[in-house]
């Protein structure tokens, strides 16, 4: 028998897949103002209105800055700890 906790479960994976793919067409229309395509080319391609579409892509705009934030932190991290192990003597083996 089905409990609270399963439909609950269900209802957060479900909410976890619509998020995602919220993301990804953000991200696409993004990508399509970044790259030029006109918006009434997206306007029509997706039936949005003007202001969904300008909504859409922003948010897709701020994903994509907040994706190479986490990135470059991440390549920094990385150098530095690289850095600092570079500076640790080695036992001779």
């Amino acid at each position: 028998m089905l409990t609270i906790d399963d439909i609950r479960k269900a209802r957060e994976a479900y909410d976890a897949e619509v998020k995602a793919a919220d993301d990804r067409r953000a991200l696409v229309l993004a990508q399509a103002s970044a790259e030029g395509m006109p918006q009434t080319d997206v306007i029509a391609a997706t039936g949005y209105s003007r202001e969904t579409v300008r909504r859409i892509t922003r948010q897709g705009q701020h994903l994509a800055q907040a994706m190479t934030d986490v990135s470059t932190t991440a390549d920094h991290a990385t150098r530095a700890v690289q850095a600092f192990s570079d500076k640790i003597p080695q036992e001779d083996q």
